[in-house]
C-alpha cells in the first residue's frame, strides 16, 4: 500500500491552523541550529518549510486512523 492511499485529505482550515501552529518552532529551530549551516535566510525559510511539511503530513496520517 503506498503512502498517497494512506493520507486522508485535509479540511483547508485544518491545513492553514497546522501551518501556523508549527512555523514559528520552524523559525526558532532555523535561527539556533540551522543556522551554523546555512545562511540565516535561507537557514530559516528551509527550518520553517521542513516542520510545516512534516506537520502537514503527520496530521494527514492522523486523520486517516481517527476516520
Amino acid at each position: 500500500m503506498s503512502v498517497r492511499s494512506r493520507l486522508s485529505p485535509l479540511d483547508p482550515i485544518a491545513a492553514v491552523s497546522v501551518v501556523v501552529a508549527v512555523a514559528p518552532v520552524g523559525y526558532l529551530l532555523g535561527w539556533l541550529f540551522v543556522v551554523h549551516l546555512l545562511p540565516l535566510p535561507t537557514a530559516v525559510w528551509l527550518s520553517t518549510v521542513v516542520v510545516s511539511a512534516v506537520a502537514l503530513l503527520v496530521a494527514s496520517l492522523q486523520s486517516t486512523t481517527v476516520s
